[in-house]
């Protein structure tokens, strides 16, 4: 039965899809930010855009992590996790300079540390990474709302959920599949 307090909250809800945070169209200039977050079971992160000074969501991504990497340190499995989220988002960061901010602070200082070399597994991931050109922040835990969530409550299957950006020929089918999966 539809009460007074269910019409409340459905206008809540409507009115706050209605408002910012809502997903912009990326341009081609204006420095990317991809927010990233992973947990024992998935990785989650958003990508905004500076566009005239402010930044704006572009785009969300959630991923289950596979089976084989149970066993990483937190170190590693961050590592992997961002790899992953930037590898959703390669036809966007591939050509340009953009920032990926962490709740890890021992990534942004894993090139930088002498008294702990990074794992061979890390090795590996990072020269994946070596081909795209980004700096590495850190922010707290905390303030990754997005992400932290995208991470703990991702796809419950092995697949991928991302909203929407995907430049291929059947857009607006993969934007409807990926954000109902969200």
């Amino acid at each position: 039965m539809w009460t007074d307090e269910c019409q409340k909250n459905f206008q809540v809800i409507r009115d706050l899809l209605q408002k910012p945070p809502i997903l912009t169209m990326p341009i081609s200039n204006g420095l990317f930010k991809l927010y990233s977050d992973t947990s024992r079971t998935a990785t989650g992160s958003s990508l905004f855009q500076v566009q005239d000074g402010r930044e704006y969501l572009v785009a969300y991504h959630s991923k289950t992590l596979p089976r084989s990497v149970v066993n990483f340190t937190v170190s590693e499995l961050e590592l992997v996790g961002l790899h992953i989220n930037i590898e959703a988002f390669r036809y966007l960061l591939k050509p340009n300079h953009f920032e990926c901010i962490v709740d890890h602070s021992s990534l942004v200082q894993i090139d930088k540390s002498k008294s702990q070399a990074p794992t061979s597994r890390m090795n590996r991931v990072l020269e994946k990474l070596s081909e795209f050109y980004f700096s590495l922040a850190y922010m707290k835990g905390t303030s990754l709302v997005i992400c932290d969530f995208l991470s703990r409550y991702g796809p419950t299957t092995d697949d991928v959920a991302t909203c929407p950006y995907q430049p291929t020929s059947n857009n607006r089918m993969n934007m409807m599949i990926s954000c109902q999966q969200l």
